[in-house]
């Protein structure tokens, strides 16, 4: 990897730029197997990538403006803008289910740990969990403000971020609340750390956050550095911290330091996501240049 130096920070170097979609990408996954990534654009489609060859998924009606994998590597999700949610099985990229329910975009989407609930955070300002087998509704919250982003932990608890003054809510794997709190701008993106332990939020002009979810409610636990950030991952160790920003800037941040360990600025439209491969070797990142990125942090 070549490197160079920018105000005493390491440069990421692309290790492949990958191209395909023909418009804006929207988000990024990886699959637990470090085979696949998934991408989701505003041309209609979802993209498989093995390396940079990748396979088109069409047949949905518009933007696809969420997308992610199931523990097991069974099952992706792809929410649309056009209020629909389908089931993609993981391996051929075929769609297996449509859930078309709901009543505004699926801006996030996020597994249950055992795959058999699909969360979903919606534009009519609703959290939804559906079954994968059949897609019944298990549970329903209502917000007060639109969520944008939702991740779950290890033990199916759900945290969601919305796009107004950043209100973070707790809930429960059954989607009863156990807390809220404000991110104090924008919480445009949601991350748990992979043992569950640590909750990110991060978007607006203020500082990345990061909290604690425990049984009775999130707690604060200290400020990061300030990123208008669009999407966010924690490594698989957890040690590391990867936001893709409104600037156009894949950032690597310390955990335990909140110290900023590396970035780039090669993509040329905002950052709409980042994803881990599986050993934490490589950042994927999605941008509105309709370009999927691979670095080596």
């Amino acid at each position: 990897m070549t490197t160079a130096l920018l105000t005493g920070l390491c440069l990421l170097a692309p290790q492949n730029a990958m191209s395909g979609h023909t418009r804006e990408v929207n988000c990024i996954a990886t699959s637990p197997d470090g085979k696949t990534v998934a991408s989701g654009s505003t041309d209609g489609t979802v993209r498989l990538w093995s390396g940079s060859a990748s396979k088109a998924v069409s047949g949905f009606k518009g933007d696809v403006v969420s997308v992610a994998f199931s523990r097991d590597g069974k099952w992706l999700a792809a929410g649309e803008m056009y209020n629909q949610l389908f089931l993609l099985d993981a391996a051929t990229g075929a769609v297996a289910k449509t859930f078309t329910e709901f009543e505004g975009r699926l801006n996030s989407v996020a597994f249950s740990p055992d795959g058999k609930a699909v969360f979903s955070a919606c534009g009519d300002y609703k959290f939804h969990k559906n079954s994968t087998a059949d897609g019944k509704t298990l549970a329903t919250a209502q917000g007060s403000y639109q969520p944008v982003g939702v991740a779950a932990g290890a033990d199916g608890s759900l945290v969601v971020g919305c796009d107004d003054a950043g209100t973070v809510y707790l809930f429960g794997s059954d989607l009863a609340p156990k807390g809220t709190v404000s991110h104090g701008s924008m919480a445009r993106c949601i991350a748990f750390s992979p043992d569950g332990s640590t909750v990110v939020s991060a978007g607006g002009d203020g500082p990345i956050k990061f909290w604690k979810a425990t049984s009775s409610g999130i707690e604060a636990i200290k400020d990061g550095p300030a990123f208008d950030a669009l999407g966010a991952a924690f490594s698989p160790d957890g040690k590391s911290l990867a936001l893709g920003t409104f600037d156009n800037l894949v950032v690597v941040i310390d955990v335990a330091t909140g110290a900023v360990k590396g970035k780039h600025n090669k993509h040329e439209r905002p950052v709409t996501g980042v994803a881990w491969s599986t050993d934490g070797k490589t950042v994927y990142s999605s941008s509105m240049d309709m370009r999927v990125m691979a670095w080596k942090p």
